[in-house]
């Protein structure tokens, strides 16, 4: 008689909704570091871990619901959102499709997308303006770079790698409260070698490989590291691994090719480099929801003044630094 009395009152429990057993579909799980996160997260506010399946993206809990509540604020704060059942980790991967909507979204300012759209206006009201003062000082340009085609593709180089990177900073700047640390090691790595690389080619051509390597480094490192260290000592780590290895990569592979094609190589390179950072900013939106902390996004001010200064910078070493015995600038 007991037995059954603890039966019907773990019943009723059950079907009030305070403490059973719960299933939550997460994004952004991807290795067993997750699983053992989420586990410490649930234990920390009041709630039992029965299973973290990183596999397939779910977690089986205890809880009531309060301690449900907590479990889930506190895992969308470290980049874990609750999902739809039916919307698998793998669900729509490889669906071009899905980059199709994304950009459509963009351009039409749809709000979950409405961080990318304004971000993307603001860079290439920022390309413009820059472009337009590169123009009204092309006297100066054209006496330390010596030719009006080479003139305007390094004023085209510098401006594009400023723009690009200050986007990339200000998008990944959103997730800083949220991210995985999955994802904070792909942001770190990913513009850490991009913005490095770019870096690196750019002033490698006109400076020399020591200062091209420098520049570059010092560059990649900064960015990497500024938005890696956001989920941890990893993102930071993978930042900084990533600034060294483009920054000198990039210089390098200039002064390869001074003799050889190398402006038409730089656009391809800046090319590829923008794809890059702009599937970087796709495949947060898609891994982690729309940006959750716009007030990080910068307003038109702020991201023009620090490309602007990006790229200022960039063009005083071009055209006033140290070069090293094999330049493309004489």
């Amino acid at each position: 008689m007991e037995s059954t009395e603890d039966d019907i009152e773990k019943k009723d429990s059950q079907t009030t909704g305070e403490t059973k057993e719960r299933k939550l579909y997460l994004t952004g799980m991807t290795c067993v570091a997750c699983e053992k996160l989420i586990s410490r997260v649930v234990t920390q506010n009041g709630a039992k871990v029965g299973e973290v399946d990183a596999k397939h993206g779910t977690l089986t809990l205890v809880a009531d619901d309060t301690a449900l509540g907590r479990v889930k604020q506190k895992l969308a704060e470290r980049g874990f959102k609750e999902r739809k059942e039916d919307e698998s980790p793998e669900s729509g991967r490889g669906d071009m499709t899905r980059v199709k909507d994304y950009i459509l979204s963009m351009l039409a300012g749809e709000p979950h997308v409405a961080v990318e759209a304004k971000l993307t206006n603001h860079a290439f009201a920022s390309a413009v303006i820059l472009m337009g003062l590169g123009i009204l000082s092309y006297g100066s340009l054209l006496k330390g770079f010596g030719s009006s085609a080479t003139t305007v593709s390094l004023l085209l180089l510098v401006i594009a790698t400023s723009v690009m990177t200050i986007f990339s900073y200000y998008h990944m700047s959103c997730y800083r409260r949220s991210m995985s640390c999955m994802h904070g090691m792909m942001i770190g790595m990913t513009v850490g070698m991009m913005s490095g690389f770019m870096t690196g080619a750019i002033i490698g051509a006109t400076n020399g490989i020591f200062i091209g390597s420098v520049v570059g480094v010092t560059v990649g490192i900064g960015f990497g590291f500024a938005v890696g260290r956001f989920c941890g000592v990893m993102g930071a780590m993978e930042g900084i691994m990533a600034g060294l290895m483009s920054g000198t990569m990039g210089a390098m592979t200039t002064v390869m090719m001074i003799n050889d094609n190398m402006i038409a190589f730089m656009y391809l390179l800046m090319g590829v480099c923008g794809v890059s950072m702009a599937s970087l900013s796709y495949m947060m939106s898609r891994e982690a929801g729309p940006a959750p902390n716009p007030e990080y996004s910068a307003g038109f001010g702020r991201f023009f003044l620090a490309s602007a200064m990006m790229s200022v910078l960039l063009l005083v070493i071009m055209l006033y630094g140290p070069r090293g015995a094999i330049t493309f600038i004489r």
